[in-house]
């Protein structure tokens, strides 16, 4: 039958079930297909349609407060992929819903999961990824949606080489909450073009709803995410807190890579050390922030003379993605 917009919840945090394996950085699923029936969860229906159903039990009936949990969808092969809607403004307003999603890496989105990214309306696909990265795992992308690479190469984020060094126990130089505080410094000093493209990509009504990635959605989309928040006047402290999901989002699987390392590197190598590359930290988004301060001044004058949008183009972006 017609599905309709709210049965998209269907795709949010429900405990829906994965089985996994490790492939380097990369998974097979079994039972991702949506015509395939998942054994031993006693309902022998499609997944789509158990999912439908308990969508239909579960629909927050437009209580905004409710939908809060669900920031998360669930999808088969994205462990990231998330909705910034629903966050407050300094000025009282409200992030819309389904409009701006960030995520992991695509390439092992499922049949399903495309057929839902179509059902969220997705017009553009936004991917950080390096040419390597994108050549070792191609997105899987929905029929229709404009696809936009962005490419960025800062030492730390690029993870699967980051990865491959690991796994070779080669780690005596690495200072790994240092790398990524670095890292996130050259975000704001030397991605200023393509992070200035990516925002004013928002103006267009032709590039909404968009979904931004890299490969773990969590450093350089992590990144998007945040000056997004950040433009629309979202208060520092919740911009903080949503780049800090990542870690309750993604936990199975830095459990994963820590087990990965130990046995790729014939537990020569102890994980614990470069956990916080595995995840983010705090400091990570702070320092951004701090740089933003020191290079500019303020984050105001961050977008405006960094990345060169206009304070008119700041209030169209806010009348575009704010509602309230």
């Amino acid at each position: 039958g017609r599905i309709e917009r709210d049965d998209l919840l269907l795709r949010y945090r429900s405990g829906s079930q994965h089985c996994l394996r490790l492939r380097g950085l990369g998974r097979e699923r079994r039972g991702a297909r949506g015509a395939e029936e998942r054994p031993g969860l006693g309902d022998h229906r499609p997944a789509a349609a158990r999912r439908h159903a308990t969508a239909c039990a579960h629909r927050p009936g437009g209580n905004r407060g409710q939908r809060e949990p669900q920031r998360k969808l669930a999808m088969d092969g994205m462990e990231n992929f998330r909705d910034l809607g629903g966050y407050r403004t300094r000025d009282g307003r409200t992030v819309k819903w389904g409009v701006i999603y960030r995520s992991d890496s695509l390439a092992d989105a499922s049949d399903e999961d495309l057929y839902f990214m179509g059902r969220l309306g997705l017009k553009q696909v936004v991917d950080f990824r390096t040419e390597f990265e994108k050549t070792q795992d191609p997105d899987r992308l929905p029929s229709g949606v404009r696809y936009i690479e962005r490419a960025i190469d800062i030492e730390g984020t690029a993870t699967k080489e980051l990865f491959a060094k690991i796994t070779r126990g080669d780690i005596d130089d690495l200072d790994p909450r240092g790398l990524m505080e670095r890292a996130n410094r050259a975000f704001v000093s030397a991605q200023r073009g393509v992070y200035s493209a990516y925002l004013r990509s928002l103006l267009s009504p032709d590039n909404l709803p968009v979904v931004a990635h890299c490969t773990g959605g969590k450093d350089r989309a992590g990144f998007a995410a945040a000056i997004t928040l950040l433009a629309l006047g979202v208060p520092e402290e919740t911009v903080i807190e949503d780049y800090l999901l990542t870690n309750e989002y993604t936990r199975s699987r830095i459990e994963r890579y820590v087990w990965a390392i130990r046995l790729g590197s014939f537990f020569r190598t102890d994980p614990e050390p470069i956990r916080p590359l595995l995840g983010v930290d705090r400091s990570f988004i702070e320092a951004a922030i701090e740089q933003m301060k020191l290079e500019f001044g303020s984050i105001e004058n961050y977008f405006r003379d960094g990345l060169g949008i206009t304070d008119a183009e700041i209030s169209q972006l806010r009348e575009r993605l704010l509602e309230g």
